[in-house]
């Protein structure tokens, strides 16, 4: 830095040369070896060493949620893990919480996701701006079968009848979804099915919710997987449609929606996700461990009664899987996503108000000034540099925000400190303001850094 401000005719008052300089890099360059030898270690010590997490982005009790208990059940009964599986449930915004924290998570194989579908209607709605681009696909594991449900009392007898009215009177009908998620869109294939139908989607929360809000006369209609019908049938739901592509051999009475004319087929599936620096071979071990527990008895059983069918798709089968089934996501898009603020671009902003607001204010007497009135200009024009080399590393995407945000303050900090007396509290704040962004926008604020 001092052969930069020399270059640049930078001069300071020499009484600030006098300060002896604190000799840490050795210390710092041990502390960084201690750590690189024990990621190594633990590394090289085999996989998995600690409990693996299983973020579930929806509230417990739900079906996701019941689904990868009954997952983590199997391997635990069939020993299948020498370290435990651990379920974290992160619900909020869709599941957009939890997998943002999934996404953010470091890519050791310690920290996975499970999300179904909804990690394509999230991004195609505008609720997140990844997809599975985002993350590293494990495996497809379960797939649940859609109705379409009505009150017991209800004046829609057939699925083309509720269809026809919501053509007849658009928005006369009210359709229970969590808006931008898979029952959403489930809605928006059923009035592109018929064209002219229009419904009025409400959010109306996950299934008890939306089963009580139609008991209470607030819901015309919503959709249900069978898990879910069957919970509340008895309580007075009745299904006028099943989305398959035929009659479901457990529920001969359901009629499907091709059947009716309306040619809509959906379902949901459960996948599980990692980390995009995840590596291959720990995604593997998962992959197969998963596919181990579903053919464990318990699970079965427990699949069975919710008619949950548990099939498995990994790696190639799995990309082509996803890549159809996002297709059909696509084409329903609603609106474009949300462009988030640009941080880098009001990072830059500050620091340039920062560094006017900084010069303008210095109201020192002339006589104590040292060197020539071009220094700060030099300075300023430093700064101007640092702050676009900042911005245009973050938007290469190829460091990551808290390393490129460390260098940038260190940097500016450095070159903008005129005593060596501070130079280790410079670097100090530097440290701890870097991190300490990473933490309030990713986990708490829950933003996406670049």
């Amino acid at each position: 830095m001092a052969t930069l401000r020399k270059r640049f005719g930078i001069e300071y008052d020499e009484q600030f040369r006098t300060v002896p300089r604190v000799r840490t890099l050795p210390h710092l360059s041990l502390v960084i070896c201690v750590f690189a030898a024990v990621e190594l270690a633990a590394a090289e010590a085999g996989y998995p060493i600690k409990p693996v997490k299983v973020i579930v982005p929806f509230a417990p009790g739900g079906g996701s949620d019941t689904f990868v208990r009954i997952i983590q059940s199997g391997i635990k009964s069939a020993d299948l893990l020498p370290e435990p599986l651990t379920v974290i449930n992160v619900p909020g915004a869709g599941g957009t919480i939890g997998s943002r924290r999934a996404k953010n998570a470091y890519g050791d194989g310690y920290t996975i996701l499970n999300l179904h579908d909804g990690i394509l209607s999230a991004k195609y709605s505008g609720q997140a701006i990844y997809g599975p681009e985002a993350f590293k696909p494990i495996a497809a594991t379960g797939l649940s079968e859609v109705t379409i449900c009505v009150a017991e009392d209800s004046r829609f007898k057939t699925l083309r009848g509720m269809l026809e009215a919501a053509k007849k009177e658009k928005g006369s009908v009210s359709f229970g979804a969590n808006l931008g998620a898979t029952s959403h869109f489930a809605g928006l294939r059923l009035e592109n099915a018929l064209p002219g139908a229009e419904l009025r989607f409400v959010a109306a929360g996950g299934g008890a919710k939306r089963f009580a809000a139609m008991k209470g006369g607030h819901l015309d209609v919503s959709t249900f997987t069978i898990g879910e019908y069957l919970t509340f049938r008895d309580g007075g739901l009745r299904a006028i449609a099943i989305l398959n592509s035929e009659r479901s051999p457990q529920f001969p009475d359901i009629p499907t929606a091709k059947e009716q004319g309306i040619d809509v087929v959906w379902d949901l599936m459960q996948y599980w996700w990692a980390p995009k620096a995840t590596p291959d071979e720990r995604v593997s071990y998962l992959a197969a461990l998963l596919k181990k527990a579903l053919a464990t008895d318990e699970a079965r059983e427990k699949f069975d009664e919710l008619h949950i069918r548990p099939v498995f798709a990994s790696g190639d089968e799995l990309g082509a899987l996803l890549a159809e089934r996002e297709a059909r996501v696509a084409e329903l898009s609603i609106r474009k996503p949300i462009d988030l603020p640009s941080f880098p671009a009001y990072a830059t902003i500050a620091v340039v108000l920062l560094g006017i607001g900084s010069f303008v204010g210095d109201h020192k007497p002339v006589a104590k000034r040292t060197g020539n009135s071009s220094n700060d200009w030099r300075l300023l024009l430093l700064s101007l540099v640092v702050v676009i080399v900042f911005v245009a590393v973050l938007s290469a995407h190829r460091v990551p925000f808290w390393l490129a945000s460390l260098a940038f303050m260190c940097g500016l900090g450095l070159l903008l400190n005129r005593t060596r007396q501070h130079r280790m509290w410079v670097c100090a704040a530097a440290v701890a303001v870097a991190l300490g962004c990473q933490v309030m926008f990713t986990r708490v604020l829950v933003v996406d850094l670049p």
